[in-house]
C-alpha cells in the first residue's frame, strides 16, 4: 500500500504484523495513521520532550509490570520522551506499592 500525505505531517501505512499482534490485532492489514511527535523546549535547557506525557499513576496497582513495559514501549515507538511519576503513585495508594511506579519506570528505563 502507498503512502498518502495528509496535511498534518501525517501517513497512511500498513499496520505491520508485529505490531499489530502486540496490540492484540492479529492478521490486521487495515491503515494505521502514523504521525510525527511534536516536541518543545523544556524550560530555558536545551531538552526537548514531547508534547504528549504518559503518566505512570496506574503502573504497579492497576497495570502489571509486563503491562507497564507494553504501554512504556509502545509510548517511546510513538515518540514520547516525557514521562510523569510521583511519590503518591500508584493509585489507590498503599504502603504496599508505594513508589511502585517509579520502580517500573526505573526498571524500564535501565532494560
Amino acid at each position: 500500500m502507498a503512502s498518502v500525505r495528509h496535511p498534518r505531517r501525517c501517513a497512511s501505512a500498513p499496520v505491520q504484523h508485529a505490531t499489530a499482534r502486540r496490540i492484540g490485532r492479529r492478521g490486521a492489514r487495515s491503515p494505521l495513521l502514523v504521525c510525527a511527535m511534536q516536541r518543545r523546549r523544556l524550560g530555558r535547557s536545551d531538552l526537548e520532550v514531547s508534547r504528549l506525557c504518559l503518566g505512570t499513576m496506574l503502573m504497579g496497582e492497576q497495570h502489571s509490570y509486563a503491562e507497564s513495559e507494553a504501554l512504556l514501549s509502545a509510548a517511546a515507538e510513538g515518540g514520547i520522551n516525557f514521562f510523569d511519576s510521583a511519590e503518591m503513585y500508584p493509585v489507590p495508594q498503599r504502603a504496599e506499592t508505594a513508589g511502585r511506579s517509579e520502580e517500573i519506570l526505573g526498571r524500564w528505563l535501565s532494560g
